[in-house]
C-alpha cells in the first residue's frame, strides 16, 4: 500500500487539522470580538465541514477500508484529546 496521511506523524492527533483549525479560529474571532454574527457564522461553518467530512470519510473508508477505519478509531476528528 502507498504511504498516506494515516502514515504522517503529525496526523496521530487529529485526522482533519486544517478544519479543525478554520473552526477553533472561526469561533475563537467570534470570542474576542463579541460577536453573535460571527458565532452563527462559526456554528454553520462547523456543521458545514462535518458534513463534507462525512463525505470525505466515506470516500477514503471505501478506497482503504479497516485500514481508515481503524485510524478513524484512534484518532480524534477535529480537535486533539476532545473531538
Amino acid at each position: 500500500m502507498p504511504r498516506t496521511a494515516m502514515h504522517n506523524p503529525c496526523a496521530a492527533y487529529v485526522r482533519h487539522p486544517m478544519y479543525g483549525g478554520l473552526v477553533l479560529a472561526s469561533l475563537g474571532l467570534a470570542a474576542i470580538t463579541r460577536s453573535e454574527g460571527r458565532l452563527a457564522l462559526a456554528i454553520v461553518l462547523w456543521f458545514v465541514l462535518e458534513r463534507k467530512i462525512q463525505f470525505e470519510e466515506g470516500c477514503l473508508v471505501q478506497r482503504y477500508g479497516a485500514e481508515y477505519k481503524n485510524y478513524m478509531a484512534k484518532t480524534k476528528k477535529l480537535v486533539p484529546w476532545l473531538y
